[in-house]
């Protein structure tokens, strides 16, 4: 099942635990003394095996760029859709998430 998850970020779209890592890889490189508040979790039933969750968080974090003297900070509100289907065992998974779209905060660098 981690094979078919599919993961949609504003610089890409990867699929599967090795697309994910191959991901995950870089942006931990660039993103520190991070903070992430949840601020919405709407949860829809689609049917007993699936759901749709509405997911805002507020995320901050700092991001440094050699040779910049200083680092610079994100701020921002992440608007999320998140699939979720149970898998063969009847767990919750999420099967595919999409960020929507950043609402940046005053100050705030960008992405």
């Amino acid at each position: 099942m981690t094979e078919d998850v599919q993961l949609v970020f504003p610089e890409a779209t990867v699929t599967g635990f090795e697309g994910y890592s191959t991901w995950y890889n870089k942006v931990i490189d660039i993103f520190f003394d991070e903070q992430h508040t949840l601020k919405i979790a709407d949860i829809t039933s689609q049917s007993d095996q699936a759901a749709e969750v509405h997911v805002v968080v507020n995320w901050h974090a700092s991001i440094w760029n050699a040779p910049d003297a200083r680092s610079t900070r994100l701020m921002m509100d992440a608007d999320q859709t998140w699939e979720v289907m149970r898998n063969s065992v009847g767990q919750p998974v999420v099967s595919k998430y999409i960020v929507n779209y950043m609402t940046y905060e005053p100050g705030s660098c960008k992405l």
